[in-house]
């Protein structure tokens, strides 16, 4: 069931669209999972998706997931250009006051966009907040 907030994000794509997109990507491409802490109600989580969205480029989709996680594809790069990626958006998180309560994870897809999105969350749930986890 998806969020009714995700309908105000209109740059984010619909899950299918991302996994097509992941699917076509580069041998070497990577996603990136964005998880809002635990503590963060469901329905404060849309500002981190908005956060992801906003310093997102144009050609790296995201999608939000039903749980409030926030998924970005790296089309090519592999885990350095995730990492890259990440990194960017973790510091203006942290500017905000919000990388204490965001974990990330990043995967290496693989040809498996499904297998890399379990992947990626897996790594993020297991995160430090602030820490960008997986990509070494």
């Amino acid at each position: 069931m998806s969020q009714p907030w995700v309908a105000q994000l209109p740059s984010a794509v619909p899950l299918r669209d991302f996994v097509a997109a992941a699917t076509e990507a580069a041998d070497d491409a990577a996603v990136c999972i964005f998880a809002p802490d635990d503590s963060v109600e469901p329905q404060d989580r849309r500002g981190y998706a908005a956060l992801v969205i906003a310093y997102s480029r144009f050609e790296e989709p995201v999608t939000i997931l039903d749980d409030g996680y926030t998924a970005l594809l790296i089309r090519d790069g592999g885990l350095p250009a995730g990492a890259a990626a990440c990194t960017r958006i973790v510091a203006q998180a942290a500017r905000m006051g919000l990388a204490s309560r965001l974990r990330v994870g990043v995967a290496l897809i693989g040809g498996d966009p499904t297998g890399a999105l379990r992947t990626a969350r897996s790594i993020a749930a297991k995160g430090v907040p602030g820490e960008i986890a997986g990509a070494a």
